[in-house]
């Protein structure tokens, strides 16, 4: 299924109907990162060309944390003045913008340093910096592309989710399965919140997204108390847990936290089963550290999450700019990149209140995906073709049963699928890394109980794989 980008919704800027379809999308990975998930990679790359039409940009070799913030964004600039590039995907630590607010905002003075991706994004305005520092931003301000951001590493202390490459690795694991139509997640819709604070943002993320009121819920903490704020926490929690397809949480917040009772300890004791969110809560996607919305998008069942590094949001009244688009069958990515220009480089009520309140946006995840579910695509039978590897793949008596060879470092990352005999994917059995040695998989006991038939399965260690055809009965 190819999606198009010229939709005909005059709501949309008229900016985006010079998007070509042959843009491309960018994908720079952590140079350090790359080997452990280049099967990750080379298949988002294939479902980008498969499912979207759209060919890549991959650079995995030249950057790095410790490399130059100039020098990614003069590889950008490069790539959109010549080869037309509509956004990039920042996988891995790779080098932070920093700016530093210190200005008066409603009549107090304001100090803070905070990531700033919108550096990457505006790629012909001016950007002062002083000591490494960002420190103004003027001329044109107009975003030229999307950036988006896959930073892992930040939630490795938190046990549960595995290391980076684990995040990573099952991270695009779960965005090839929603590309190519079998996420089995219904249409639903949460928003929860502090309605105390902000009465009006509940009605204003109603109504653009494509949900209603039969697939749509609103849990909301009406006074300014402990109990009813944990109240309102508890049924968001409660609803992520179930499984929705998209959240909005409005709430005080810290980078770890919200304050109606959820935190980033909460995620990590708790399967969240939701794909999507907004997080209208300060601080909450710095991505410098451990953050909830990049819980929200890079662990258990999620995939984009945006919200801000620094104190403010997307600020009400401004949340239809990003919704309208993004319910229209614009991308994560585009829909980001367009709320910037309607609304996040805005001029407020001071010189200078858009940088204090806008400039923290990011996005978490890959800009590319669309909100809009997508048709079923069939996979192409060659992937199954059987290569010589030492991995004797076999079944026996209902058990998948493998063997890893030796490797330098011990491990492999290892991927396990099983197909119909067209090539449709069933599920996943293994996608992370293992040791060398014997290995023993249940089908009777994988999760949801496989139904009879014939099936391919199909495993990956490293750039090689081999299949077996079985019947299950």
């Amino acid at each position: 299924m190819n999606r198009k980008l010229l939709i005909p919704c005059m709501l949309i800027v008229l900016s985006l109907l010079f998007i070509s379809s042959n843009a491309k999308i960018g994908i720079i990975v952590n140079k350090d990162l790359y080997p452990s998930i280049k099967n990750s990679i080379d298949q988002y790359i294939a479902d980008l060309e498969k499912v979207e039409g759209k060919k890549a940009w991959l650079d995995k070799d030249n950057f790095s944390d410790r490399s130059r913030t100039s020098a990614l964004k003069n590889a950008l600039k490069e790539r959109y003045q010549n080869d037309d590039l509509e956004g990039a995907v920042l996988i891995g630590d790779l080098p932070i913008p920093i700016y530093y607010f210190n200005d008066k905002f409603q009549g107090k003075t304001k100090r803070e340093k905070f990531a700033c991706d919108l550096y990457y994004m505006d790629l012909d305005g001016t950007w002062k910096d002083s000591a490494n520092l960002l420190v103004r931003h003027t001329g044109e301000r107009k975003a030229e592309i999307w950036v988006s951001r896959i930073t892992a590493s930040v939630l490795e202390d938190y046990g549960r989710f595995g290391t980076e490459i684990d995040i990573v690795n099952k991270y695009f694991a779960r965005l090839h399965k929603r590309m190519y139509g079998l996420d089995p997640q219904p249409r639903k819709y949460v928003i929860a919140g502090q309605k105390w604070e902000w009465r009006n943002l509940e009605s204003e993320n109603i109504g653009d997204l494509g949900y209603n009121e039969t697939n749509r819920e609103t849990f909301s903490s009406t006074s300014h108390t402990s109990s009813s704020d944990k109240a309102c926490g508890a049924k968001w929690l409660k609803a992520i847990k179930e499984g929705r397809e998209y959240g909005f949480v409005y709430s005080h917040s810290s980078p770890t936290s919200h304050s109606i009772g959820v935190t980033l300890r909460t995620l990590r004791d708790n399967d969240i089963k939701c794909r999507f969110f907004n997080c209208y809560a300060c601080s909450n996607a710095d991505y410098e550290r451990a953050n909830m919305a990049g819980a929200y998008a890079l662990t258990d069942e999620g995939l984009v999450s945006v919200g801000s590094s620094k104190t403010g949001s997307m600020i009400p009244g401004s949340f239809r700019y990003y919704n309208r688009p993004l319910g229209a069958d614009t991308s994560f990515g585009n829909s980001y990149k367009e709320w910037f220009n309607d609304r996040g480089i805005r001029e407020g009520s001071s010189r200078v209140s858009y940088i204090y309140w806008h400039y923290g946006m990011t996005l978490q995840g890959v800009g590319s995906l669309f909100l809009k579910p997508y048709d079923a695509v069939s996979i192409d039978p060659v992937i199954l073709k059987k290569a010589t590897t030492p991995c004797n793949l076999r079944i026996v008596k209902s058990q998948l049963k493998y063997n890893l060879p030796n490797s330098s470092s011990k491990k492999s990352y290892v991927n396990i699928s099983l197909y119909t005999t067209k090539g449709i994917l069933v599920k996943t059995l293994v996608n992370e890394v293992q040791r060398e040695g014997a290995h023993t998989i249940s089908l009777q006991g994988a999760g949801t109980p496989l139904p009879a038939g014939v099936y391919l399965c199909k495993l990956t260690v490293g750039n090689q794989h081999e299949s077996v055809k079985f019947v299950f009965r």
